[in-house]
């Protein structure tokens, strides 16, 4: 995981960033790993795959430079019925002809 943040934060351009989809029980692992290489946390969306769960993974942006306070954002993919939610299917319209 650091060398992989190490080779990361060689390869990014200045203003770049990496986006990675972890498992939630990932996610302080790998911040605390991007902390101790100089990155910082500039987005995060916890994804819920249905309104009754616990979120399952986690989206998390990281940049070299010193950034603001991180973007929090959450995403569910299924509300209570079943249903793909709007926000699941605006994300995705690009991807399905169904919506």
């Amino acid at each position: 995981m650091e060398a992989f943040l190490k080779q990361t934060k060689r390869l990014l351009q200045p203003h770049g960033v990496v986006a990675l989809v972890l498992p939630i029980g990932a996610f302080e692992r790998w911040t605390e790993a991007a902390a101790q290489v100089g990155m910082h946390i500039v987005r995060v969306c916890h994804v819920f795959t249905s309104a009754q769960k616990q979120a399952t993974r986690v989206l998390l942006e990281l940049e070299c430079n010193e950034s603001e306070e991180p973007e929090i954002q959450s995403l569910l993919i299924q509300d209570r019925n079943g249903e793909k939610s709007e926000s699941y299917k605006e994300l995705t319209r690009a991807f399905y002809t169904k919506w």
